[in-house]
């Protein structure tokens, strides 16, 4: 349940640390914490990388499986796949932007 708190143990090896053990966490503009499972070995995406990759997965679909795509946005009732899809589009649309952005303005130092 929202704000109620986590208690747990682990128990640290030698040269261990306790990120070791914790999924990526994401956070975004809303404040919002978001936990994304590490791939196999470790590595993760960032999310301006995540966006991209998402935004390319989608732009396939559209582009080279049109019939796919007009069968997903008629949904039937009950439908779960595309309220995702929109949420994704509008994260895109958003946040993808913003920070794409972010990092253009961004000076160096």
């Amino acid at each position: 349940m929202p704000n109620e708190s986590v208690d747990f143990r682990i128990q640290l090896k030698a040269g261990e640390t306790l990120s070791d053990y914790f999924p990526s966490v994401v956070e975004l503009e809303s404040t919002a914490h978001v936990f994304v499972e590490r791939f196999p070995g470790g590595w993760s995406l960032s999310r301006i990388a995540s966006y991209f990759a998402a935004s390319h997965a989608m732009s396939m679909l559209v582009r080279y499986h049109p019939t796919r795509w007009v069968k997903l946005i008629n949904h039937a009732p009950g439908d779960k796949l595309m309220p995702v899809l929109d949420r994704l589009r509008g994260l895109i649309q958003d946040d993808f932007v913003r920070l794409g952005l972010r990092e253009l303005e961004r000076k160096d130092s």
